[in-house]
C-alpha cells in the first residue's frame, strides 16, 4: 500500500509540474491562470501548522480547486486546507473546507485565499495536493492591478497602504489582502499579535444598498480552530467610519481591503506588536 502510494503521489507531482506555476512554501502568491500547490507530501506535518497562499489570477471570476491528494484523514477536524473566496462587488465572503479528494467549484471568486492548519494533534499525517484552474469572463468591473497581497511574520511592524495615492484617489475595484501569520508558519498560543487600524479616510455613502454606510471598507476576520469548519476565519469587523480600531487574537488575522471606484482614499496603516499571555487567557 506505501509503495502504491508513493507511485500515485509521484505521478500526480508529475502532472502538476506542467501548470504554469506551483508553490512549495507557506506565504506565497499564484498569479497563472492555472497552477498548484505542493505542500510536504511526502513529509510528516508538524503540530500547529498555520499556512498560507493568495491564488489571485487575472481577470479570473471563479476557480476550479483539484484536491488530488491529502495525508490526513478526510473526516479530521484538526488537520485540514480551507478556501476562502473574495469577489468584487459581494458584501459577504464565501468559505469551503476541502475535506475530500477531488474538484471544489467556486464559480463567484476572484481571489481565492487557502490555508493549511494543523492542530497540536497530528498523528502521522502529511500535507496536500492541490491544483487550480482560473474560470475567466468578460467583467466589467476587473479587479484593479494595483491590488496587493502581503503576509505579515514580524513581531512588530507597522505596513501602511495607499498612503501615497495619486491625489488620493486609489485604484477602481481594488481588492487587497493582509494576513498576520506566526513566526515560522506554526502557532505558539501564548503569543498574541496586538493591531491597530488606523484609517485615514475611506468613502462613506449613508444607506448605501447592501453596505451600510460603507462603499469602500476594511474587514477583519480571526481565524479559530475550534470553530465550524467552513467557518473557520470568523470576521471580526467591517468598517470604514471609524478612524482607529484595536484587535487581539493569538492565531491567524486575515484582513481585505476593497475599494468601490477610483474613490477619495487616504490611505490606512496597521501597526502591530506581539505579547505574550497568561495560560488562563490561551485557547
Amino acid at each position: 500500500m506505501k509503495v502504491f502510494l508513493i507511485v500515485f503521489v509521484a505521478l500526480q507531482l508529475l502532472f502538476i509540474a506542467g501548470a504554469q506555476q506551483t508553490s512549495e512554501t507557506c506565504g506565497e502568491v499564484l498569479t497563472a491562470t492555472d497552477g498548484g500547490i505542493i505542500y510536504k507530501p511526502f513529509e510528516n506535518v508538524q503540530p500547529n501548522e498555520r499556512c498560507v497562499w493568495v491564488i489571485r489570477a487575472p481577470n479570473a471570476t471563479g476557480y476550479s480547486l483539484d484536491l488530488v491528494f491529502m495525508g490526513y484523514q478526510n473526516d479530521s477536524t484538526e488537520t485540514n486546507v480551507v478556501a476562502t473566496c473574495l469577489m468584487n462587488h459581494l458584501w459577504t465572503n464565501t468559505h469551503g473546507a476541502l475535506n475530500h479528494t477531488g474538484t471544489f467549484d467556486y464559480n463567484i471568486c476572484n481571489v481565492v485565499v487557502i490555508t493549511f492548519y494543523t492542530s497540536s494533534n497530528v498523528s502521522n499525517s502529511t500535507g496536500f495536493i492541490l491544483q487550480y484552474t482560473q474560470v475567466a469572463s468578460t467583467v466589467l468591473d476587473p479587479v484593479s492591478s494595483a491590488s496587493t497581497d502581503i503576509f505579515i511574520s514580524e513581531p512588530l511592524g507597522n505596513v501602511p497602504h495607499g498612503l501615497n495615492a495619486t491625489d488620493g484617489v486609489n485604484p477602481s475595484h481594488e481588492i487587497s489582502t493582509f494576513v498576520f501569520v506566526p513566526a515560522n508558519n506554526t502557532r505558539d498560543a501564548r503569543k498574541e499579535t496586538n493591531l491597530v487600524v488606523i484609517n485615514h479616510g475611506m468613502l462613506s455613502i449613508p444607506n448605501w444598498p447592501g453596505r451600510p454606510d460603507c462603499h469602500d471598507y476594511l474587514e477583519v476576520s480571526y481565524f479559530n480552530i475550534s470553530a465550524p469548519t467552513q467557518v473557520k476565519y470568523q470576521l471580526q469587523k467591517r468598517f470604514c467610519l471609524e478612524s482607529i480600531l484595536e484587535f487581539q487574537n493569538n492565531d491567524l488575522i486575515l484582513l481585505n481591503f476593497r475599494s468601490a471606484f477610483g474613490t477619495t482614499f487616504q490611505g490606512l496603516q496597521l501597526v502591530h506588536t506581539e505579547r505574550e499571555i497568561s495560560n488562563e487567557c490561551i485557547n
